[in-house]
């Protein structure tokens, strides 16, 4: 204690002392250990209480301040940065008991925290969410009631910009902040405010398909808020929603969810009554319950707790079997082992093997636990040997005993845990099952097979028949004339070219089975892309008009293989890649040939002879290489020049006013460059190009639609909502990226407004009644177009804000002079200031008011002048 004070006191003992002592603190803070940091801290403290004029001055701006900037800009993983963030949260404390700290932290935070929550870096906006959140309200007490209201009203807008926030980590720390101030702050939060809130953690992030780790943080913090009974009545009603989570694909956030019902149930005001809407938290826990004490009760034998299991799980048919119990599995796959085999041979009597669910169930729950104990008996090889032999004697007897889908499947998942030589009875067939399998069957039918022959290494022989039949349907062959006499055995099997494509998008899409399917030697992989490429020839002989090269196959087929020739190139040049050579020369070499070939029957005018029975392919073919090119971008494999060339394309395509088609996929695909180029130089020429491509491509897509909606209206109607979703994410992400990317978001929010201004002029040009003319109240009372651009602006407080000022340099120019032009303007505000607190248009408001007046002027002057 009295070392601490003595330490302080030298801060007060000469100027040059205080940069001296915190430069040799932050040069040792490495070395200190984490016990130490409060002691660091009360030191700062004490001093700053003590100190006054210059001491006060540079102690603030150099130290204290200087801690601040190393806690938003320390990376993460800096063994510094826990210690310097420790630091900063003593002082959080403080201001909640001390005079004068509240004030300071308003004001040595203000210059660098809120610049920092709007900065690029995505681990600078998180540090700055964890300051900003632990010190929350950042407010100067001197504040009248107006000014705190208003800086308040910011704080909770930056509260919802950080749950909108692109990046993961930042949503997640905003998730933590909003239920940490809700729960400490509940009764001084608007309801409204509140409602808004959580809402959003339960309605949206709770359900966020681009991160598990976002939908486990809404679960791990949602119990912060239980603590306050007063939440109690309002999570009632919005918790119900979560109820799926519990199936989610991710373990953790399964763990996370259950661990929150688990608290709501201990919450006393949780009511136990059949109407409460926490009754969910019964019924899950009940599952995990029966699953716990049901596969080995104490009182019972191990075949007859079995038997019960079963029973129940037939009970909770929704019960999904992913789940891994932590017992003794080495024990439980032996006994359940004992158990079908008792089964089979012997006790119809309590569960028979025609009895189809109970059986599938107990092979489900075989595949459970062997999956769960599969790294254990890599370890063990006794173990695994025993369990290997054990099976590999009863599965052929399986197999021919159970033939409903439900049973073979896990008797097939069974069967890959094995080496294929201990079942060569089911081995040496899993081909044979492939080819002998329905053209239009579901995955479900050869998904498991598959599955099985990638995990055996076997993943050659399915490509083999997967070539086979392709190369019948794609692949002319050329007849050979010789004069020799042979002797030739034909083994007629049927081609099922829809089949191969189904096994072919199967392997590429699941990652483990690509991987295995790229593991097979480059030739073979090779011959793969030559045939699926001859696709290109089918198409183009159906697009010329010509049978030959089209042969026998269907043009849907043709264009299946087209789409996974783009993505089987873009994987195999990429795992191949040689130095210097482009890993997306391919892709780019049948983007020239769309270019070329397919791109003017899109563009052809539908009145010329033979085009238009051909304009469809064409429009499909485009769709296609599109949608991978997306693709491609979203993952980050597509450079600048392949994005140029895209938009390029995509532009004279749009140009035809004929590109509805494509609009929604090239809106995803214009989201997905906005991301890609923030990364990037975004001073060079060729993403500043990139950038003006962007824009041009944009307006040119609200052209084609507002053209579209206008001469065919119900065609209009519905690709205005097929495009709600993909235009709702690329105005999002616009504007989470203004930063950088100022002319983009400038230029796309100035055609945003011009559409709507430009579709409400029309629509008050044709107003032919008073009734006509009646003040819009919601998006819905706008035209189409307009309606449904406002909608997506509306969502977005960050986004209105941009919007209005869009608005307001309109309203200063020359270009809203005019009556309509200024009742379109009153129109747009009304509605905003309908969905939206009045507080946002004080600026713009006086504004309008000031033209509204200039143009009454000016209309009184002229009829003066008409009547003199």
């Amino acid at each position: 204690q009295q070392g601490r004070r003595f330490l302080s006191f030298l801060f007060s003992w000469n100027v040059n002392f205080i940069k001296m002592i915190h430069g040799t603190v932050k040069n040792q803070l490495q070395f200190f250990p984490r016990s130490l940091m409060e002691y660091i801290s009360e030191v700062y403290f004490r001093a700053w209480k003590k100190v006054s004029g210059e001491f006060l001055e540079i102690l603030e701006h150099n130290c204290i301040q200087d801690f601040m900037h190393h806690g938003i800009h320390l990376p993460r993983s800096s063994s510094v940065h826990s210690k310097v963030r420790e630091m900063l949260i003593y002082f959080h404390k403080q201001s909640k008991v001390r005079q004068g700290v509240e004030e300071m932290l308003y004001r040595l935070y203000k210059p660098i925290l809120w610049r920092a929550l709007k900065a690029r870096n995505s681990e600078v906006r998180s540090n700055a969410a964890f300051l900003f959140v632990d010190a929350f309200p950042v407010r100067d007490p001197s504040f009248n009631a107006e000014e705190m209201d208003n800086e308040i009203q910011k704080q909770f807008e930056e509260l919802f910009s950080l749950l909108e926030d692109p990046h993961p980590v930042v949503r997640s720390t905003g998730i933590l902040g909003v239920t940490q101030i809700t729960s400490k702050y509940w009764e001084m939060i608007p309801p409204t405010i509140l409602a808004d809130l959580l809402k959003k953690l339960t309605g949206e992030l709770a359900c966020d398909i681009t991160s598990a780790d976002v939908r486990c943080s809404v679960f791990k913090c949602l119990p912060i808020i239980l603590d306050n009974k007063l939440s109690h009545p309002l999570l009632e009603q919005l918790l119900p929603v979560v109820k799926h989570s519990l199936h989610d694909n991710s373990e953790k956030v399964r763990v996370a969810f259950v661990d929150m019902l688990l608290k709501v149930k201990a919450t006393k005001a949780a009511k136990k009554s059949e109407g409460n809407n926490f009754a969910i938290c019964g019924m899950k826990k009940g599952k995990i319950a029966i699953m716990v004490f049901s596969f080995l009760a104490i009182a019972e034998t191990w075949f007859d707790s079995t038997a019960k299991l079963l029973k129940k799980i037939m009970l909770k048919d929704d019960l999904s079997y992913t789940e891994k119990i932590r017992m003794n599995h080495e024990v439980h796959v032996l006994q359940l082992t004992h158990c079908l085999l008792f089964v089979f041979q012997v006790l119809n009597n309590v569960l028979s093997t025609a009895d189809v669910a109970s059986m599938a169930s107990l092979l489900e729950i075989t595949v459970i636990l062997w999956k769960s104990i599969h790294k254990a008996l890599d370890h063990n090889e006794d173990a695994k040997e025993y369990a290997i032999r054990k099976f590999a004697s009863v599965l052929p007897e399986y197999f021919k005993e159970f033939k409903d889908d439900r049973c073979t499947t896990p008797l097939v998942i069974l069967a890959s845990f094995m080496p294929p030589a201990a079942i060569p009875t089911f081995s040496c067939g899993v081909i044979s099952r492939l080819r002998n399998i329905d053209n239009s069957a579901d995955q479900s039918k050869y998904d498991t097979l598959i599955d099985c022959m990638c995990r055996w290494g076997k993943v050659g022989h399915v490509l083999e028949l997967i070539c086979d039949w392709l190369s019948d349907t794609l692949v002319q062959r050329k007849s050979i004339k010789t004069s020799e006499r042979r002797v030739r055995i034909h083994v007629t099997h049927e081609s099922k070219p829809e089949l191969a494509l189904d096994y072919t998008e199967y392997l590429l899409t699941h990652p483990v089975n690509r991987g295995c399917l790229l593991s097979v030697p480059k030739q073979k992989l090779k011959k793969l892309l030559k045939i699926l490429g001859a696709a290109k020839d089918v198409l183009g002989s159906i697009l010329n008009a010509t049978d030959a090269g089209s042969g026998n196959c269907k043009q849907a087929t043709a264009l299946r293989a087209f789409s996974l020739f783009c993505r089987f190139s873009i994987h195999l040049q990429n795992k191949f890649s040689e130095d210097g050579k482009d890993p997306l020369s391919l892709l780019k070499e049948t983007g020239a040939w769309i270019e070329s070939q397919v791109v003017p029957f899109v563009r052809a005018n539908d009145q010329e002879d033979g085009i238009l029975k051909h304009n469809n392919v064409s429009e499909l073919i485009f769709k296609a290489y599109l949608t991978v090119c997306k693709d491609v971008i979203m993952v980050g494999l597509g450079d600048t020049m392949l994005q140029v060339k895209l938009l390029d394309m995509c532009l004279l395509v749009i140009q035809t006013g004929r590109g509805g088609f494509c609009v929604p996929v090239l809106l995803y695909s214009l989201k997905e460059i906005i991301e890609a180029s923030v990364t990037q130089n975004t001073g060079s020429d060729e993403v500043n190009n990139l950038f003006c491509a962007v824009q041009i491509v944009f307006q040119k897509v609200l052209e084609c639609v507002a053209q579209i909606l206008k001469q065919q209206h119900e065609e209009g109607i519905q690709l205005i909502h097929s495009i709600q979703m993909p235009l709702g994410e690329f105005i999002h992400a616009v504007q989470c990226w203004q930063s950088s990317c100022p002319a983009v978001h400038q230029g796309v929010v100035s055609t945003l407004l011009a559409a709507i201004i430009a579709e409400i002029n029309y629509m008050l040009q044709k107003a032919s009644t008073e009734k006509d003319l009646t003040l819009p109240k919601t998006s819905s009372d706008l035209p189409p177009l307009s309606s449904s651009l406002m909608a997506i602006i509306l969502k977005s407080v960050n986004v209105v804000r941009s919007f209005l000022c869009e608005l307001m340099k309109y309203i200063l120019s020359e270009e809203s002079e005019g009556t309509l032009s200024l009742a379109s303007t009153v129109c747009i505000l009304n509605i905003i200031k309908g969905k939206h607190k009045a507080s946002l248009l004080k600026d713009i408001a006086p504004a309008v008011q000031r033209k509204l007046i200039a143009c009454r002027d000016s209309a009184t002057e002229e009829l003066s002048s008409m009547e003199r």
